[in-house]
Parts: structure tokens; C-alpha cells; sequence
């Protein structure tokens, strides 16, 4: 058999956040999925392996010259989703490849890729852990939400019990050796690969610094779609419900800032604006015409290795003229034990610019208010925040909250973050024992940086 026509494949996944390493039973999928291949693939050469997988130790390293031919090369790419793994460049760029070579694909006008008939996307942990705010799949990025994950089934009881049991536990749970479930699904998927069309070889140059992240904003590697070819797409109409930040399990982050931020036209009551894009969601770092929007994804990712709702928010305008109606909304949601941050750009609260010196007083006087609890977040964003001088920005002004600086590297961004929320998620234990008594009210555990999220 050529070796173009072997069913090879390129196993993509996310390492652990914890320690960077593979996860025993993720190794083992691996290595049942490439034997049940192997034994199902004839004439196959003595010694040649059909998966192609990263080993890696350290996460976001350039591709050696074994993965990138895998990547240029293999038939398949087998895309192990969790939601840490639309949070990683690599992923991302190793989908850019696979849906370049393929002539075919197209991205719709919702950012998913259309007839890609060489990704098996595979889900990890059970359904809900890609839930996010109560809404199904808000964490999968568009690019793979399309993308079936199931095996079809054949009307064989072995089959339907074997795909039930991956769709309500995640693969994870199913990778138990000698079962009959594991064998069935590692069956499907095998033969699923072996099914997939021939996929040219790359014609590209497939190299780290020449490829950009399909998690990407705006990435423009695979042509969109014409909107005659297009199902309609019904937009969200403005009096569509959006859930409210109720209790402790809520975090609300209202952002002061000029810089680019998109809105969402539904109306709430707990704010002039709400800031969301599902397209954002823990995808890769931005790119550079919209930096702040990757202030956005620290805190949602934050949000969601702390198992919380995140809400963010904006005024209208951008800097508020006036303070009490900020501070009204912030001491609000307070009362209802709902965790709380102000995120300020720090050049608007020095007001370096002679147009925001009117603004620096109003967010002086939300930041000293002592109607409202929760941290205030510093993010640096670019060279000007980052020459800025913090300490005498925060010298002498006596203020009643813990003022966080987030750095540039989004990693420790992540980690101050999570450990805002830890604090203010304690203050509100301490201060309200009381008052969060019935089961569906209580909160979850906070883990902190170095905890295990999904």
C-alpha cells in the first residue's frame, strides 16, 4: 500500500494546565486508537506507525521536523477538544493546516468550518463541561462547532449503548481497556478514519511563525463562504433573555476603557452595555489591531477554570460623566453576593490625555467608593501601560479595595485572576455565611492557579 494512501493521523490535544504533561488514560486513547487502526489496515509496513503524536514536555514550542511532516502530511487530524484546547496555539494552528490542504473547506459566516472531511473531533469530558452560562457548547470555538462528534450509529444495540456512554461521560470515561463500550468506540473511530478521503500533501510552507491560529480573530487562511451559499442564519433578536448574575457562582466585570470592545444589543438591568462575542471565548491571544480583547478572554478564562459565570460589561459611553450611576449597579450586585471586578484602563485613570482628565476623578470616585466590593484590575496591554509607573499611580491613595496589575503574558494574567476571584470569593463566604443556605444556591469550590480544571 503507498503511503499516501495509509490512514495516518495526527493526534491533537491539550496538555494538562497543572504540570504540561499527558494524561495517562489521554496516552492510552492514543495508543488503542493507533493499534485498532493497525490492525484493521492490511499490508501495512513492518515497523510503521500510523499516529503521529506530540510528546512534548513544554506547551507552545516551534513543531519539530517529525510533527510537521506529520501535520504536511498524515490523512487525518484526530482533535481532542476540551476546553483548555481552544486556549492553545498549537491546537489552533494544526486545524489552520488540515483545513488548508483541504480545497474544499469553507468557513461560514458564524466562523465554523464547513465540509472538513479529515477532523474527527472528539469530546473529552461529558457534555456540560462545554456549557458555559447555562448555554450548550459556549466554550467549543465556532471553528469546530459544526464539526459532529458522534459516531453515526448502525442500529446495533453494542453501538447505541457505546455512543450513549460517550455522550454522557466524554471520551475520558470511556477509556477503560477490556470493555465492550471502549472496543465499540475505538471500532468507530478506526474505521471513520479508514472511511476519510485522501487528503493532498501540504502545498504550503507548514512552519510555526508561517501559520496562524484558526482560534484566531479574523484568521483568513480558509475562504468564507459567499452568503448566497448560506443557510439563513437568524440573528439574535435584542429582546432575547439573557441570564442575570444572581449569587456567588456570578462574576461581573465591568470594563472602563476606549479601547475596541464589541457590545451585544440585548438590553439588561445590571448594566448601560454587555461585552461578549462568543468567537472570543478562550480562544488564542487576539490579533494586534484589537489587543484589549485579550484582557477579555484572561477573564473568561479564569472564569471558567473557577466553574463560574463570567458577565462582562461596559458604559455608555465609555467613561461614565458621572459616578453614582457606576457605583449604583457595583453596589447592587454586591448585595446579591455576586463576585465583582472593575477592569480600568490605567492611562484613563491617570488622565494622560487632556480629554480623560474629567473621567480620571469619575473612576477615582468608583474605585474609593465604599458601597461596593471586589478588586480593581490594572491590565497592561502594550508599551504605554507597561512604562507607566504603578506605584506612584496607587502611592497615597488609601483605598478601601486590592488593586491588581494583570501583565502582558496571558498565563499570568489567568493566575492573578484566579486568585482575585479566590479572595473575593472567601470575603463573601466570611461576611454572608448566612445567607446562602439552599444546595442550588451554593457556589463552587474555587481551585486557584496550579488547581486541575476540566
Amino acid at each position: 500500500m503507498p503511503a499516501d494512501a495509509l490512514p495516518t493521523f495526527f493526534f491533537s490535544y491539550a496538555r494538562r494546565d497543572a504540570d504540561a504533561t499527558v494524561s495517562p488514560r489521554l496516552q492510552k486513547f492514543f495508543e488503542d486508537l493507533q493499534d485498532t487502526l493497525e490492525k484493521r489496515t492490511s499490508a501495512l509496513p513492518t515497523g510503521l506507525h500510523l499516529g503521529t503524536h506530540d510528546r512534548r514536555i513544554e506547551q507552545g514550542l516551534d513543531w519539530d521536523s517529525d510533527l510537521s511532516k506529520g501535520l504536511q502530511s498524515n490523512k487525518v487530524l484526530v482533535a481532542v477538544a476540551t476546553p483548555a484546547y481552544f486556549s492553545r496555539e498549537n491546537c489552533g494552528k494544526e486545524i489552520t493546516v488540515f483545513a488548508r490542504r483541504d480545497a474544499k473547506v469553507r468557513l461560514d459566516e458564524d466562523g465554523s468550518l464547513r465540509d472538513a472531511t479529515n477532523i474527527l473531533h472528539i469530546r473529552w469530558y461529558e457534555d456540560a463541561a462545554y456549557e458555559h452560562n447555562r448555554v450548550k457548547d459556549a466554550v467549543v470555538h465556532p471553528v469546530l462547532r459544526k464539526i459532529t462528534w458522534t459516531p453515526a450509529e448502525t442500529g446495533q444495540p453494542d453501538r447505541a449503548r457505546a455512543i450513549k456512554r460517550y455522550r454522557d461521560k466524554g471520551m475520558e470515561r470511556c477509556v477503560k481497556p477490556g470493555r465492550e463500550y471502549y472496543k465499540e468506540l475505538l471500532g468507530a473511530f478506526a474505521q471513520r478514519i479508514k472511511d476519510m478521503p485522501a487528503l493532498p500533501e501540504a502545498h504550503f510552507k507548514v512552519a510555526w511563525n508561517d501559520i496562524v491560529s484558526a482560534f484566531n480573530l479574523g484568521w483568513s487562511e480558509v475562504p468564507r463562504l459567499p452568503a448566497a451559499n448560506l443557510a439563513a442564519v437568524a440573528p439574535v433578536p435584542a429582546e432575547a433573555p439573557v441570564a442575570l448574575p444572581s449569587g456567588p457562582g456570578d462574576a461581573t466585570v465591568f470594563y472602563l476603557t476606549r479601547r475596541l470592545l464589541f457590545t451585544d444589543a440585548r438590553i439588561v438591568p445590571f448594566a448601560d452595555r454587555m461585552v461578549d462575542e462568543p468567537g472570543w471565548r478562550c480562544s488564542a491571544p487576539p490579533i494586534n489591531q484589537e489587543p484589549y480583547l485579550a484582557v477579555v478572554q484572561a477573564v473568561q478564562q479564569a472564569c471558567l477554570q473557577e466553574r463560574l459565570n463570567d458577565f462582562h460589561c461596559a458604559s455608555a459611553p465609555p467613561i461614565p460623566p458621572a459616578s453614582d450611576v457606576l457605583i449604583n449597579r457595583l453596589a447592587a450586585l454586591t448585595e446579591k453576593n455576586v463576585i465583582v471586578a472593575l477592569a480600568v484602563d490605567p492611562a484613563l485613570w491617570l488622565g494622560l490625555a487632556p480629554a480623560d482628565a474629567a473621567g480620571s476623578a469619575v473612576i477615582d470616585e468608583v474605585v474609593r467608593s465604599p458601597r461596593w466590593h471586589g478588586p480593581v484590575l490594572l491590565p497592561v496591554v502594550d508599551d504605554q501601560d507597561a512604562a507607566l509607573n504603578f506605584p506612584a499611580l496607587l502611592q497615597g491613595k488609601d483605598l478601601p479595595r486590592v488593586v491588581a496589575i494583570l501583565p502582558r503574558d496571558r498565563e499570568q494574567a489567568v493566575d492573578s485572576l484566579r486568585s482575585q476571584l479566590i479572595q473575593e470569593r472567601g470575603r463573601i463566604a466570611r461576611t454572608n455565611r448566612s445567607s446562602v443556605t439552599a444546595e442550588d444556591q451554593r457556589p463552587p469550590i474555587l481551585q486557584g492557579p496550579g488547581g486541575s480544571p476540566l
